[in-house]
């Protein structure tokens, strides 16, 4: 009876350290790919300035909402801002590692997705039992990571909503196969998705029913392990609830209101749905055929080659969730999203073929460990090696683990003209073009960590800075007033504060206009 436990214990020490090797390969791949963080201070604008201000609420526990949203709300959560709080707090404000705040939250989001990710691997370990198949879905996963630029070093919420959606699929699959002790990875996974955008409140729980309904016996003996999902449901549910209570109706008026639109055209939502499977919507939807057809072969093959029986439920589940995945994804390309023409929407469903991908490829491994052929038995360990070898050799050699360089330079030169110019009054800025948004929201965020208070004018940039950031009447007549403008002509004379030097390059040149 004593073999039992200690044989468990081994595999959990062993996944554990696979656990270990994954995160932290990953993690040092993306800090060497971005190593400027430790020492070029980025000075945010745009949407990542606008998310600092979240960021800001979140290091003082007071965010209750996600991002803001191009149509008027803010998304349900915002349980990216508290790990983005985090690293600003400890990367920047404790330890001094990074020059900059943002460079805080860059490398929280970071370490996040390369937890994420190394879950998923953890889990399918827990279910195959071979280092080498889980190790050539490494290098698989870093292969597909080095093809698709920005997915996991980027804090951009479409693309930080690729990691947990890889995990979700997989810990659903464990989930319906009858392992409960992943649940509560389930539900952290739901729980990040959930906040970071609306249209997880129905992906998300319908795909929970996927793996609640087959264990629906087992969740009312296996009472640790859903206790312990409960709680962990409860820490996302808490500022959602306490944004209805403080903030009635909250934001669940606005997400029903957007959900009756007219639906889109079928075609026009299949290419939409088809362009993350592959280079165009030819291939894309062959690959995406071709990927499913594959993986069907395969999970068939397992139920027949002498495999634990335990490797082809999982692989079957996850397979199933997949499917059923694509399917939820291909109704909200239909029916959700407004405009197709903005991939960024869909983003997150690059995790469908990954997950298929790293189905696949670990079939294929322990099928071939399966035979009795010396040579089929150490092929597994060479194709992890392979594998693992392209993959890191293509994270270090790519630009797509690199973070895109989006931030206004001249941010410091500007905020010391303004501190000076406004002679201790509050700092209004105004917008003359409409591109200027993300320049303004680079300089309050600067101006706020400076200790000065800095305001906006026009109502139109409410949403994007919060009314916190909103210039009160008493401001609007005593505040020292500042025009942004991007390619917009200045009369002669006018005092203009050099180019805030945006990059890219390519961005209109932004400057700020003394007021006259």
């Amino acid at each position: 009876m004593a073999a039992a436990p200690t044989r468990l214990f081994r595999i959990d020490a062993r996944a554990a350290a696979l656990f270990a090797v994954c995160c932290g390969g990953l993690l040092v791949l993306l800090l060497v790919r971005n190593h400027g963080l430790f020492g070029h201070p980025v000075y945010e604008a745009g949407d990542p300035a606008a998310n600092s201000i979240l960021t800001m609420q979140a290091k003082h526990f007071a965010l209750l909402t996600g991002h803001y949203s191009r149509v008027g709300f803010h998304h349900p959560g915002p349980a990216f801002f508290y790990v983005q709080a985090a690293g600003e707090w400890l990367l920047h404000d404790v330890t001094g590692v990074v020059p900059a705040a943002y460079n805080g939250q860059a490398i929280a989001i970071m370490a996040l997705n390369a937890t994420l990710i190394a879950l998923a691997l953890t889990i399918l370990y827990s279910w195959v039992r071979s280092a080498p198949a889980v190790l050539t879905a490494a290098g698989i996963t870093l292969i597909f990571l080095a093809e698709h630029p920005q997915l996991v070093c980027s804090t951009w919420m479409p693309h930080a909503c690729f990691a947990p959606f890889f995990l979700y699929l997989v810990a659903v699959a464990s989930v319906a196969a009858g392992r409960l002790r992943h649940l509560w990875i389930m539900v952290l996974a739901g729980g990040l998705l959930v906040h970071g955008h609306a249209e997880f409140l129905m992906l998300v729980p319908l795909l929970a029913l996927a793996a609640l309904v087959p264990q629906r016996r087992q969740l009312l003996t296996r009472r640790r392990d859903v206790l312990v999902a409960a709680a962990v449901l409860a820490l996302f549910l808490l500022p959602m609830v306490l944004n209805v209570i403080l903030h009635w109706p909250g934001e669940i008026p606005q997400y029903l209101a957007y959900g009756h639109r007219a639906p889109n055209p079928p075609v026009a939502a299949a290419r939409f749905l088809v362009q993350f499977w592959g280079p165009g919507p030819a291939l894309g939807a062959v690959f995406l055929v071709a990927l499913f057809a594959a993986d069907l072969a395969l999970v068939r093959k397992l139920s027949h080659s002498g495999v634990d029986e335990a490797v082809y439920d999982f692989s079957r589940r996850l397979l199933r969730v997949t499917a059923l995945a694509t399917a939820l994804f291909a109704f909200y390309c239909w029916y959700g999203v407004d405009h197709l023409w903005q991939s960024y929407i869909g983003v997150f469903s690059y995790a469908l073929p990954l997950a298929l991908l790293i189905l696949g490829s670990s079939a294929l491994v322990v099928l071939a460990m399966s035979r009795p052929e010396p040579v089929a038995r150490r092929l597994p360990a060479g194709v992890a090696a392979v594998s693992l070898a392209v993959g890191v050799a293509l994270a270090l050699t790519t630009v797509s683990l690199r973070r895109d360089r989006d931030e206004l330079t001249g941010v410091p030169i500007a905020l010391d003209y303004l501190v000076a110019h406004a002679h201790g009054k509050p700092i209004v800025l105004q917008t003359r073009t409409d591109e200027s948004w993300a320049d303004a929201l680079a300089l309050l965020d600067a101006a706020t960590r400076h200790g000065q208070r800095a305001c906006l004018a026009q109502e139109r940039w409410r949403l994007q800075a919060t009314p916190e950031f909103m210039c009160t009447p008493q401001e609007l007549a005593g505040g020292a007033r500042f025009t942004l403008s991007r390619v917009d002509p200045v009369a002669p004379g006018v005092p203009v504060v050099p180019n805030l030097n945006p990059i890219p390059a390519s961005y209109p040149p932004s400057a700020i206009i003394a007021a006259g």
